[in-house]
């Protein structure tokens, strides 16, 4: 594809990162190069979550030797749900993408992302040739079923990486407080209107540490906030989600 840096279109990436130190610069690096030739401006907010390792300064070094980056502390562990909203609230580009620290997505990965933008109005991905563990795959698995089932959806996957207008994004609620909020918002915005496209993307594994997600106490708050964002879209403020454009994308797989 060819890029053209004169538009100009313009990118908040939010990074999440928690105790990350091992995986924030290649997650930095790969961000760069994706979005460095497609779009004329970008900014890259890493969000600190209170981590105990040394992802703070690694955070700080890296906004020192690049001004296209900055970085949020949270002083304390406040969750992924807050680090989001917080986020949000300070991204100030044409658009806001999320990428979580943990070096999981691939430069190619980002590339296939970044590349469907102005496509349709919300970019979602989805993994293909999960590398994962059995029952990984199979709670993963399960949550994206009840999601589909409960908000009348035909999603692939509701926790990768995913790009958006900025001003769109600041106008949906949020209400889960920790890792459902990245399924919270493609159903919020969906909901509220937007046309989507799914992006098949490769995963690789971590270059350090291990997932936080799949801990009991985990799993038993992603159920909770399930059936709290079941009642709040369905009950609250009911409205019918709108189809995708390509449900079945794939950009070279």
């Amino acid at each position: 594809m060819t890029h053209n840096r004169s538009q100009s279109r313009s990118v908040t990436i939010l990074v999440t990162a928690m105790n990350e130190q091992g995986n924030l610069i290649p997650s930095i690096d790969n961000i760069v190069a994706a979005v460095s030739p497609r779009f004329a401006d970008y900014d890259i907010l890493i969000i600190d979550d209170g981590s105990t390792d040394a992802t703070g300064a690694v955070a700080d070094r890296l906004a020192s030797a690049n001004p296209h980056i900055r970085v949020h502390h949270n002083g304390t562990n406040r969750g992924l749900g807050y680090s989001l909203r917080k986020g949000i609230e300070l991204a100030n580009r044409q658009y806001t993408a999320l990428v979580a620290g943990n070096n999981i997505v691939s430069l190619k990965g980002l590339e296939d992302v970044y590349d469907r933008v102005d496509t349709a109005d919300l970019v979602l991905s989805y993994i293909i040739r999960d590398f994962r563990s059995l029952g990984r795959r199979i709670v993963s698995r399960t949550i994206v079923n009840v999601m589909n089932v409960l908000f009348g959806l035909r999603l692939k996957y509701y926790t990768g990486p995913w790009i958006c207008r900025t001003d769109t994004l600041k106008q949906i609620k949020t209400i889960s407080q920790g890792s459902m909020i990245l399924a919270e918002i493609p159903v919020r915005l969906i909901y509220s209107g937007l046309s989507y496209i799914e992006v098949g993307l490769q995963p690789q594994p971590r270059t350090a540490g291990s997932t936080k997600t799949f801990r009991l106490k985990n799993i038993v708050s992603a159920v909770t906030s399930i059936a709290h964002m079941a009642w709040s879209v369905h009950v609250i403020g009911p409205k019918e989600p709108v189809a995708s454009i390509d449900s079945t994308s794939r950009v070279r797989d």
